[in-house]
């Protein structure tokens, strides 16, 4: 995607992280890392870079906490992860500019319609709908429009690997077709 648009891309993301989950440090080497929102961790990386823009493609991994708080009847998570989206949408538009900045609404991955599932995204997963409302509201606040992920091709066969989570080879592929031109569109805008 990025050699088609003439993009270069940076690649800051580390697998499973969210704006809070595994965002700390790595207790010991056999650990996993903790959950905090006390620390920016590579978003510093992001804020330094030479990037022109910045593409926000996070908080899947965040709905494990939201179903935390739900089955334990705390908030602790979800006022964490509130706190740790609109910080780092913060520093991105203070180093980007509203117009440089992209927020993918995640959870409009999946094309419901299509699947047959109510669009108002009842159907969604109790954690994931805990994470977009807090995503929507932040983004909301600052003057951001999520942009819509839906990759319909990505529901093909073979387009997942073997955890039947993530996208294959193949699937990123789709991700790609689907997204390039919103993202195309979005920062031609500027």
């Amino acid at each position: 995607m990025c050699a088609e648009y003439g993009w270069t891309e940076r690649n800051f993301a580390r697998g499973g992280m969210g704006f809070v989950r595994w965002r700390g440090e790595r207790p010991s080497e056999n650990e996993p890392r903790e959950h905090t929102a006390d620390r920016i961790g590579l978003l510093a990386e992001v804020l330094a870079s030479d990037a022109d823009a910045c593409v926000v493609a996070l908080g899947c991994n965040d709905s494990v906490l939201i179903n935390e708080d739900r089955r334990t009847g705390s908030t602790r998570w979800t006022t964490e992860i509130r706190r740790a989206i609109e910080r780092d949408l913060d520093l991105l538009l203070e180093r980007f500019g509203r117009a440089r900045v992209a927020v993918f609404d995640l959870y409009q991955l999946f094309p419901l319609e299509d699947l047959g599932l109510p669009t108002d995204g009842s159907a969604l997963p109790p954690g994931w709908r805990g994470v977009q409302a807090e995503i929507a509201a932040a983004c909301a606040d600052r003057g951001i429009l999520p942009l819509d992920a839906v990759a319909t091709d990505l529901y093909r066969r073979g387009m997942y690997g073997e955890d039947g989570i993530h996208p294959n080879d193949a699937g990123h592929a789709a991700l790609a077709d689907a997204l390039g031109p919103r993202l195309c569109a979005h920062f031609a805008a500027d």
